[in-house]
C-alpha cells in the first residue's frame, strides 16, 4: 500500500519540486538584485526554497550536533556528496548562510544557473586545471571576507550510496588559506532520490556536523593525510546518522 500510495504521488512531487524550485530560484535572483552582499538571495533558498523542497519530496531530514559549529565564520564546510538534495540540506541544516561551489556547467540550467549566480554562488571549469585552480582561490577569498563556503570534495554525486574517493582541490583550499574545517555526513539522501532518473522514495535523512578539524589540528599535514583525516571523519558521522536517525 505504501509503494503504492508513493507511486501515485510521484508525478505530484516531481512537478511541485520544480514548481517550488523555479520560485525558489527567482527569489534568489530577486534577492541577489536587492542586496549587493547577496545574503537576501541566500536567505530565501535557505530558509524557503530548502525546507519547502524536502517536504514535497519527502525527506525526513534530523540534523545533529549544529552546536559544534563555531559562529565565527572563516571555516570551509566538506561533505559528502549522495543526491541532489544534498543541496538543500546542506542550506537548511546549516548555522550559517552557505554559498556553493558548482560545476561551470550549472550556469547554463535555467533558474538554477541564475540564482546561483545572483547570489555569488563560486563555479568550477573542471575541464581547464588553471581555471579551477583560480576559482578555488577565488572561494579562499570570498571565506576569509567573512563567506561560509561548502564543498563536495568527492566531486559528484555517489552512483552506489558509498562514499566516493576525495578529489584534492578542497583541501589544497584549506591549507593555503589556514582554514578551519568543518566537517558534515549526509545520509539518507541517495535512498530518497538517487543520482540517475526521477525514483523519489520518501524517507529519513540524516545530517550530522563534526567538530571543526581546526589548522592546528591539521598543521604538517599533506593534502592527501587531510583528505584521509577529513573522510574518515565523515564515514564516521555518516555512520552516527544512521544509528540516531534512519536505523532508530
Amino acid at each position: 500500500m505504501r509503494t503504492f500510495f508513493n507511486t501515485v504521488l510521484l508525478p505530484v512531487r516531481v512537478i511541485l519540486g520544480v514548481v517550488v524550485t523555479i520560485i525558489g530560484a527567482s527569489l534568489g535572483v530577486l534577492g541577489g538584485i536587492l542586496d549587493p552582499n547577496h545574503r537576501l538571495g541566500i536567505y530565501f533558498g535557505a530558509r524557503w526554497w530548502a525546507p519547502t523542497v524536502l517536504w514535497v519530496l519527502g525527506a525526513k531530514l534530523k540534523v545533529f550536533y549544529r552546536e559544534r559549529v563555531p559562529m565565527n565564520t572563516g571555516q570551509v564546510y566538506l561533505c559528502n556528496h549522495e543526491s541532489l538534495i544534498d543541496i538543500p540540506i546542506a542550506a537548511y541544516g546549516a548555522p550559517h548562510l552557505l554559498s556553493f561551489v558548482g560545476k561551470q556547467e550549472l550556469r547554463k540550467v535555467p533558474f538554477i544557473g541564475w540564482a546561483m549566480m545572483a547570489t555569488d554562488m563560486i563555479f568550477i571549469d573542471r575541464s581547464n586545471k588553471e581555471k579551477a585552480f583560480e576559482s578555488i582561490h577565488a572561494a579562499g577569498q570570498k571565506i576569509k571576507n567573512g563567506k561560509a563556503v561548502i564543498l563536495f570534495p568527492d566531486g559528484t554525486r555517489t552512483r552506489n550510496g558509498e562514499v566516493l574517493p576525495f578529489k584534492k582541490g578542497s583541501f589544497h583550499l584549506a591549507i593555503n588559506n589556514d582554514l578551519d574545517i568543518i566537517p558534515m555526513g549526509i545520509v539518507g539522501a541517495y535512498q530518497v532520490l538517487p543520482p540517475d532518473g526521477l525514483k523519489i522514495t520518501p524517507g529519513r535523512v540524516a545530517l550530522v556536523f563534526g567538530h571543526p578539524i581546526t589548522k592546528e589540528t591539521y598543521q604538517g599535514l599533506t593534502p592527501e593525510e587531510l583528505s584521509e583525516l577529513v573522510r574518515t571523519t565523515i564515514l564516521e558521522l555518516r555512520e552516527e546518522g544512521r544509528k540516531l536517525w534512519l536505523n532508530a
